[in-house]
């Protein structure tokens, strides 16, 4: 199954993400600190959902790898769509991956310590 151009996006991010951690010996702060570690084309368009038009939200500045582990849900937002499309947002997560959540599952979410998501 091909993957959705807003997956491909939100993986691209991710993994950019985890090499400036290795890059810069420290979590990025912002798009501007992300973007040496970007293959090809690097504008802050690719920060934008081609689902919603929305700008992505990124939580910046959270090393995912260092978080401690939790036994009962292994993943952390990373990043996500704030609006979605048909009732589901997309959503970047570490361990590094993509899902399409609902309501209630985004309810559910893990977020990184001290991070408040919008209802």
């Amino acid at each position: 199954m091909t993957p959705k151009p807003i997956e491909e996006r939100l993986l691209k991010i991710g993994n950019a993400y985890r090499n400036a951690v290795r890059r810069l010996g420290h979590a990025p702060k912002d798009f501007q600190e992300l973007k040496p570690s970007l293959e090809g084309d690097a504008t802050e368009d690719l920060l934008r959902s081609p689902n919603d038009g929305e700008t992505l939200v990124v939580i910046w500045g959270v090393d995912y790898d260092r978080l401690p582990p939790r036994p009962d849900n292994p993943y952390v937002v990373a990043a996500y769509e704030k609006k979605g499309l048909g009732g589901k947002r997309y959503v970047l997560r570490f361990p590094l991956g993509v899902k399409a959540m609902t309501d209630e599952q985004w309810k559910k979410a893990v977020f990184p310590p001290g991070y408040t998501p919008p209802p």
